[in-house]
């Protein structure tokens, strides 16, 4: 078998430092509009070859690459949404084995939310709410007269919570959904999102938020993680929906577990996922609903660092154990609580300084910190559009202890934009 991996678009070092440990010859296709660490000197040493893509189009992918030939048990790591399509286009054009797990068309289809809810309305309707593609303002009038408020609005193919807005009544909904179709045009240019936007409307699901990370094998077999709970402004009385934190492990009893587990398996089944790790968000309800937000065919965010300090689970290892077809090695033994604070600045500006860097990265139980965005960069908070400028992972044994850092790096972090 071919040790060779190949990144398709976008690194994460945990993924690049498995491979380099276990001996492979890395490659990475990246994307030339957006050349994410190809420059930097430490990811170099770690790559054996790399190549620009462009990936506006099908076409101009395959005009990239038509020339490069790899050995067909070459596995592809797509980490970001925004080229899952494309890596799987990538593995048919290469004639990977990789390919046989999914066609393109069913790739393109997959990772739009319209579609998502369909397969979950037409085969588990109870895990899934009333939606609808809207195009104008009246689309999304006419939903509130059928529905009520209130409301989430939001584009069907970006992450971190960016244009998604709740409009509790007529002059939010005529406020929000305004901006939002009026800027999703940019917001997909700025994320190298190529393909023709969408934002669709849907009812606002009440309660606690959770999410799962999972491996399903080739066939079929679903491996759940243990299930992590989210704090989002919105649980905090402000007016957005980004991840205030992150924390292992959730607060739930064992009948809400299995409730959370048998919703994700119902979702994942339905989208007929095979060979891949999926993230899927789901709420559950005052009413004892367990309801789908939504299903990524990724991991979660920072998920390889806190569940290996929270249940000592090598996540990356399990990931590409789920890609070549091994079984995964899940514990559920808790060893320590982790936590994620993650942050966006209050308003749109250029991102002059972060303060408060220093003092928390001196906090005993911060195992990382992590600019995401450059000083200098033009940022904003995500229902304006943009991603997260910067996160913390930490943790402690005791839970009261775990919750006074969260709290401490919360205080202590300022994103000071002009």
């Amino acid at each position: 078998m071919s040790r060779t991996v190949v990144f398709v678009g976008y690194l994460l070092s945990e993924y690049l430092d498995y491979f380099v440990d276990s001996g492979y010859t890395i490659g990475y296709l990246y994307d030339q509009e957006d050349p994410y660490k190809v420059t930097d000197a430490e990811y170099r040493k770690k790559i054996h070859f790399s190549i620009p893509v462009n990936f506006a189009s099908n076409q101009s992918i395959i005009g990239s690459l038509s020339e490069v030939f790899v050995n067909p048990d070459t596995l592809l790591i797509c980490i970001r949404d925004r080229y899952f399509s494309s890596s799987i286009l990538i593995a048919h054009l290469f004639g990977l084995k990789q390919a046989n797990l999914m066609s393109v068309e069913q790739a393109n289809e997959i990772i739009t939310k319209t579609f998502q809810r369909k397969c979950f309305k037409d085969r588990n309707p109870a895990i899934t709410i009333n939606y609808k593609k809207i195009r104008t303002f009246h689309g999304a009038y006419t939903f509130t007269r059928k529905y009520g408020f209130p409301v989430i609005v939001k584009p069907v193919a970006l992450s971190q919570s960016q244009l998604v807005n709740i409009c509790i009544d007529l002059e939010d909904l005529i406020k929000k959904v305004s901006y939002v179709l009026d800027h999703v045009q940019q917001v997909y240019k700025q994320n190298h999102i190529n393909r023709k936007p969408e934002v669709i409307i849907e009812e606002f699901i009440t309660g606690r938020q959770f999410s799962v990370d999972s491996y399903v094998s080739i066939d079929g077999k679903i491996t759940h993680t243990p299930i992590c709970q989210q704090t989002l402004g919105h649980d905090l009385g402000e007016d957005n929906f980004e991840t205030i934190y992150s924390v292992y492990p959730a607060e739930i009893t064992k009948a809400e577990e299995e409730l959370i587990f048998n919703t994700v398996s119902q979702a994942v089944e339905s989208l007929g996922i095979r060979g891949n790790p999926t993230h899927t968000e789901v709420r559950l309800t005052p009413k004892g609903e367990c309801k789908v937000i939504e299903v990524n065919i990724r991991t979660g965010g920072f998920r390889a660092t806190m569940l290996r300090a929270s249940y000592g689970i090598n996540h990356v290892e399990n990931v590409i154990r789920t890609y070549l077809g091994q079984d995964p090695v899940v514990s559920t033994k808790l060893l320590k609580y982790s936590a994620c604070p993650q942050f966006w600045p209050d308003k749109e500006g250029i991102l002059e300084s972060i303060e408060g860097l220093e003092e928390v990265e001196k906090m005993d139980g911060v195992i990382g910190s992590f600019g995401l965005t450059k000083v200098g960069k033009y940022v904003g908070p995500a229902n304006k559009g943009f991603s997260r400028s910067y996160y913390v992972i930490v943790t402690d044994k005791d839970k009261k202890s775990l919750f006074d850092k969260i709290s401490k790096v919360r205080n202590s972090i300022k994103l000071i934009v002009n």
